[in-house]
């Protein structure tokens, strides 16, 4: 059982996919999971939503009825997911996020998108599309969740991640592994294929946790552009 989760749904020639951390204190976080997977389901397939930001202000009025507001501040924190929808036709991305960022991977060749660098190399530069910083369920404050919309080019690579990979204890002196490593390692291999990719993100995980206890569970989600 885990707290991550991916989902990945086509929808009327488009294709909406999420990476979600759910949290919480004395509530199992598979169990927000299921929760997380049965809203998204529900409100694309019964209530025909595809805009990001109106399905993550659905999903978090789900959240906070569905558990008794009175406890809700002591057992559960909430859910943090990236949502996109793609349209392949046109290349258009529409991301919402909720305290889960996009990242977008792009040739330095190419015009940048309206997002801000985070890492860079002599090939590469590594976009962030930043999310609202209000998770799913959050009871105490009422947020409206932004779409962004995002012009994609043949050959980005787009990434969702939770946070498991880089705050991984590990490494010589037992130390976080960090998202400032983890962004310049995605630009390192850019030019790998998605399944070198996936293995070289495997064993750089393997090797920095060593005998270390996982601190958390590990969802990473890349898709390239063609």
């Amino acid at each position: 059982v885990s707290g991550d989760f991916y989902w990945v749904k086509s929808k009327e020639e488009q294709v909406l996919f999420a990476v979600a951390d759910c949290t919480g204190h004395g509530v199992p976080g598979a169990f927000m999971s299921i929760i997380g997977t049965y809203g998204l389901n529900s409100l694309v397939n019964e209530f025909n939503l595809t805009n990001p930001g109106e399905i993550l202000n659905e999903m978090n009025s789900l959240f906070k009825n569905s558990f008794d507001q009175s406890e809700g501040s002591e057992i559960f924190d909430g859910m943090d997911i990236g949502l996109c929808l793609y349209n392949p036709s046109s290349k258009e991305l529409n991301y919402a996020g909720a305290n889960l960022p996009l990242h977008i991977l792009r040739a330095n060749s190419k015009p940048q998108p309206t997002s801000h660098i985070v890492h860079n190399n002599n090939q590469f530069s590594l976009y962030q599309v930043k999310p609202n910083k209000q998770p799913i369920g959050y009871i105490f404050e009422d947020t409206n969740y932004v779409t962004h919309g995002i012009k994609l080019m043949e050959g980005d690579i787009l990434y969702l991640f939770t946070d498991g990979f880089a705050d991984q204890f590990g490494g010589l002196y037992r130390k976080k592994f960090r998202y400032q490593e983890l962004r310049k390692l995605l630009c390192e291999i850019a030019t790998k294929s998605l399944s070198e990719q996936h293995s070289i993100l495997n064993e750089t995980f393997r090797v920095w946790k060593g005998d270390n206890i996982q601190v958390d569970d590990m969802s990473f989600m890349g898709v390239k552009i063609s």
